[in-house]
């Protein structure tokens, strides 16, 4: 389980609905004037997604980036290629439970309006391979479409 407090990220394990064993998760090399948000741990926990973003007086830039644990560290971020576009946002990361597509929401061009969700496929080293993908309809409207999340396993009624 992965959540923030205070611009810090932390992990913990959890059973039987109890957190447990809960960790800093501590960032090298973090900007001291941005500020981190939504983040998602890879499958192979090994890869950590978030967002960072920088407001000025005039307005917010978000991007998504990539820390990776080496020998138990957490190495310094890394902007993606690809998800990160020029004179746009993209924030609210997500990964597939097979950890193969990162899934975000953008202001690109190309969208439906507003923010939309997006999909990308990544590589063995957590790499967008290629320009990201627009859900479409019926999942993007005109609206501000945001926060993609994924729920494993049956619902129950």
């Amino acid at each position: 389980m992965l959540f923030r407090s205070n611009r810090l990220f932390y992990a913990s394990e959890a059973d039987d609905h109890m957190i447990q064993g809960v960790e800093l998760v501590n960032l090298t090399d973090m900007d001291a004037d941005a500020n981190q948000g939504t983040a998602v741990l890879h499958p192979n926990g090994e890869l950590l997604y978030f967002t960072q973003w920088v407001k000025t007086k005039e307005k917010s830039v978000a991007e998504i980036l990539l820390s990776r644990r080496k020998d138990g560290k957490w190495g310094a971020p890394e902007k993606l290629l690809y998800v990160n576009a020029a004179g746009s946002n993209s924030k609210q990361p997500a990964i597939s439970s097979d950890g193969k597509s990162l899934y975000f929401a953008s202001d690109r061009a190309g969208g439906s309006g507003g923010y939309d969700l997006w999909v990308t496929t990544i590589d063995a080293n957590g790499l967008p391979e290629k320009e990201p993908s627009n859900l479409g309809a019926p999942v993007n409207t005109a609206a501000e479409d945001q926060a993609p999340n994924f729920q494993i396993g049956r619902a129950h009624v």
